[in-house]
C-alpha cells in the first residue's frame, strides 16, 4: 500500500480520468427532470472516500471514511497485488416528495484501488466496518501470493 512514485502517478491518472468522465457526462445531461434531483433517490456521480494508509513493523492498515454506506453495498477485493474497495451510498433520506435545499454529501458509487507493497501477505487481508469507517489490515512478511479473492468484511 506504499505508493511508489510510479504508483502515485498511475493513481493520479486514474483519478483525473474519472473526473474527466464526470465532466464529460455532465456536459451532455441538459436539464434534469424533477425526478432526477439529488434528493430523489437517484444516485449521483462517482465520489472518492478519504483514505489513510498506516505502516507498522508487522502490519499495513488502510482506513477509509465511508459513513452512510450500507454493509451490503460495500465490497473489498484482492486481485494479484491490487486491493480494491468499492460500494455506493444512497442519496435520499427516503422522502420522495422533498427536494434538496442544500446537498453537500457525495453519494452514488465509489471505487478506490491500491497496489499492495511487496512485503504484504495477500492471504492475510482482514476487513472490518464499524461506525462508517472501513479498516483493512494486511500483514507484512515474506511469501504468500494470492491471485484473486473477495475479502469478507466484518461488521464491528
Amino acid at each position: 500500500m506504499v505508493q511508489t512514485p510510479g504508483n502515485a502517478i498511475v493513481e493520479q491518472l486514474h483519478t483525473m480520468k474519472r473526473r474527466m468522465e464526470v465532466l464529460f457526462s455532465e456536459s451532455f445531461k441538459g436539464e434534469q427532470a424533477e425526478g432526477d434531483l439529488p434528493d430523489s433517490g437517484v444516485d449521483s456521480e462517482p465520489w472518492e472516500p478519504a483514505v489513510d494508509i498506516w505502516e507498522g513493523a508487522d502490519l499495513w492498515l488502510l482506513i477509509a471514511d465511508i459513513p452512510g454506506v450500507a454493509e451490503e453495498d460495500l465490497h473489498v477485493e484482492l486481485a494479484e497485488k491490487q486491493l480494491t474497495i468499492r460500494g455506493k451510498r444512497k442519496t435520499s433520506p427516503g422522502r420522495q416528495k422533498m427536494k434538496a435545499a442544500q446537498a453537500e454529501r457525495p453519494a452514488g458509487a465509489f471505487s478506490r484501488a491500491f497496489v499492495l507493497p511487496e512485503d504484504a501477505q495477500g492471504d492475510s487481508v482482514k476487513a472490518e466496518f464499524k461506525h462508517g469507517v472501513l479498516t483493512v489490515a494486511v500483514s507484512r512478511g515474506l511469501g504468500s501470493s494470492v491471485t484473486t479473492q473477495k475479502v469478507q468484511v466484518r461488521a464491528g
